[in-house]
C-alpha cells in the first residue's frame, strides 16, 4: 500500500509541476520529485525541514544530464548549505554509517571534543603582575602568597564573552534563575580569598577574576519583569550598548563583533504574543516547580515544604492505585472484574518537587559549566570551588539573602614554572560500563551496530 501511495504522490505533483509550468519536464526534475516522496514518508519533523529546503539537481545527476536549476516545490527561505538541516537529514537517513564524511557533516564535532577534553580543575594560576610594593615600613605581608596580583584585561574581557555564551544554557521555563558576579579587582579579590577555604584563597588571589555563581531561591519576586521578557518588552540590544567591553582601556584589543556574534539576539518581533491565560498558566507551573514564592521566608519555607510533602503523599497513592488495577486487569474472577472498573483507568502523575535550593541550584550548575567550556575554548583555565564561607562572601559582595552561592569559578592561565610545565593536570574517570546503563540501572548498554 506504502508503494502505491508513494506512486500516486510522484504522479500527482509531477503533474502539479506540469501545469504549473515549472518547467521540470527532465529526468532531473523526476528526481527530485522522488527524493520529495521520500521525504514525505519520513517522520514529521524531519519531513518539515526537509521539504522546507531548496534542492538542486546538477548535470551529475543520476536520473539524466539535465542543466542546473531549481526545483520549484522545494523554493524556500532555508538553502541547501543550511548546516543545521543538513545534520538531522545526516542523522536520519544514517549517514554517519560512513566515517569519512563524519568530519564533514559534522564540522564542529573535533573541535568541541577537544573543548571538553582539555577543560580541567586548575589546581594553580600565573599570576600577571605583581602589585605596587607596600611601603619599606609595613612587612607584614608577603606578596606572593596574602597579596592580590593585577588582573589581565584581556582575560577579563574573554571571561565577560563567556558569561555572554553561557547565557545561552538552559533553564526551567526560561526563567534563569541565577545571577554572576565577576570578581577581579584587587581589593574584592582579597576580601574574597578570606572567605575560601584552604588553597581556594590562593587560587583566588593568583587568578585573574572569579566568577561568583548565584541561585535565585525566590525567582517568583521577578514576575513582573519576566513578563516583560516574555512580551519582548526587555531586549537584548537595549542593553548591549553599556556592554563594559567597550571603553575599555590599557587593554588588548577584542572584537566587539564578536561578541555580539556571541549574544543571540531576542528581539520582540521574533516573538508571538502571550495571551493572557497563557501568562497565568506559565506564573502558576513556575512557581510550583521553583517553589520561590513571593512570600516571606518565615511563610514561604512551611508552605513549600506542606506543598511538597503533599504532592509527595498523593503521587504514592495514585502509584498504587494504578498498580492495583493492573493487577486486578490480569485476574479472570467475575468479582475481581468488578472492583477492577472501579479503579480510574488511567494514573494521575505528579510532578516530583524540589526545594527551592535545589531547583535554582541544578539550573545554575548547567550555566556554570557552559562557562568553563566557554573559558576552555578562549584558551583559559578555570577552577570550580565550593569550599567557601556562603555567609562571608554575602557580605562582602553585598549579595541579597535570596541567592545562594552553589560555587565560585577562579578563571585565569595556568601556572607555568620555570621548566614551562604545569603542576595541574587532568583526573581520571570512572569507565564509561559503570556510570552509563541501558533501559534500566544496572544492565549494559549495547550499542546498535
Amino acid at each position: 500500500m506504502q508503494c502505491f501511495s508513494r506512486l500516486f504522490l510522484i504522479h500527482y505533483v509531477w503533474i502539479s509541476n506540469i501545469n504549473s509550468h515549472c518547467h521540470h519536464r527532465s529526468m532531473a526534475g523526476f528526481g527530485s520529485i522522488v527524493e520529495f516522496a521520500d521525504a514525505y514518508y519520513m517522520p514529521p519533523p524531519f519531513r518539515t525541514r526537509l521539504r522546507q529546503r531548496r534542492k538542486t539537481v546538477g548535470s551529475d545527476s543520476k536520473f539524466g544530464s539535465a542543466p542546473r536549476r531549481d526545483v520549484g516545490v522545494f523554493q524556500s527561505q532555508h538553502q541547501l548549505n543550511d548546516e543545521s538541516d543538513l545534520r538531522v537529514d545526516a542523522i536520519y537517513t544514517d549517514q554517519l554509517l560512513n566515517p569519512t564524511d563524519e568530519i564533514k557533516i559534522f564540522p564542529i564535532k573535533e573541535a568541541f571534543d577537544k573543548v571538553v577534553n582539555s577543560r580541567f580543575a586548575c589546581k594553580r594560576f600565573q599570576r600577571y603582575q605583581e602589585p605596587p610594593s607596600p611601603s619599606d615600613n609595613d612587612t607584614s605581608e608577603t606578596p606572593s602568597i596574602s597579596t592580590a596580583s593585577v588582573s589581565n584585561p584581556l582575560a577579563i574581557r574573554l571571561a565577560y564573552q563567556c558569561l555572554s555564551l553561557s547565557q545561552r544554557s538552559p533553564t526551567g521555563f526560561n526563567v534563569q534563575p541565577y545571577r554572576v558576579v565577576l570578581v577581579h579587582s584587587c581589593e574584592q579579590k582579597r576580601a574574597l580569598s578570606q572567605y575560601c577555604l584552604g588553597m581556594n584563597g590562593q587560587r583566588v588571589l593568583d587568578s585573574d577574576c572569579t566568577a561568583v555563581f548565584l541561585s535565585d531561591s525566590e525567582c517568583g519576586r521577578d514576575w513582573s519583569r519576566f513578563r516583560d521578557f516574555l512580551l519582548g518588552k526587555i531586549d537584548d540590544d537595549a542593553t548591549s550598548s553599556s556592554s563594559p567591553l567597550e571603553g575599555a582601556s590599557n587593554a588588548p584589543v577584542v572584537s566587539q563583533t564578536s561578541t555580539e556574534g556571541n549574544r543571540v539576539k531576542t528581539s520582540s518581533g521574533a516573538r508571538r504574543p502571550l495571551p493572557p491565560e497563557v501568562l497565568k498558566k506559565m506564573r502558576i507551573y513556575i512557581l510550583l516547580f521553583s517553589s520561590g514564592y513571593p512570600l516571606p521566608r518565615i511563610i514561604s519555607r512551611p508552605f513549600s515544604f506542606l506543598l511538597r510533602f503533599g504532592m509527595a503523599l498523593l503521587g504514592s497513592v495514585f502509584r498504587t492505585l494504578f498498580t492495583i488495577r493492573r493487577e486486578l486487569s490480569r485476574s479472570s474472577s467475575p468479582a475481581l472484574n468488578w472492583i477492577y472498573k472501579l479503579f480510574p483507568r488511567n494514573s494521575l502523575l505528579l510532578p516530583t518537587l524540589s526545594s527551592p535550593e535545589t531547583w535554582s541550584q541544578k539550573n545554575t550548575m548547567l550555566v556554570a559549566m557552559t562557562y568553563m567550556l566557554a573559558c576552555t575554548s578562549r584558551g583559559l583555565s578555570t577552577c570550580p570551588m565550593e569550599g567557601i564561607d556562603a555567609q562571608g562572601i554575602r557580605s562582602v559582595l553585598d549579595i541579597p539573602k535570596r541567592f545562594g552561592i552553589p560555587l565560585i569559578v577562579s578563571t585565569g592561565a595556568p601556572y607555568r614554572g620555570e621548566d614551562g610545565h604545569g603542576d595541574g593536570g587532568m583526573s581520571p574517570r570512572y569507565p564509561i560500563e559503570d556510570v552509563v546503563f541501558g533501559n534500566s540501572f544496572g544492565t549494559p548498554l549495547v550499542c546498535p551496530s
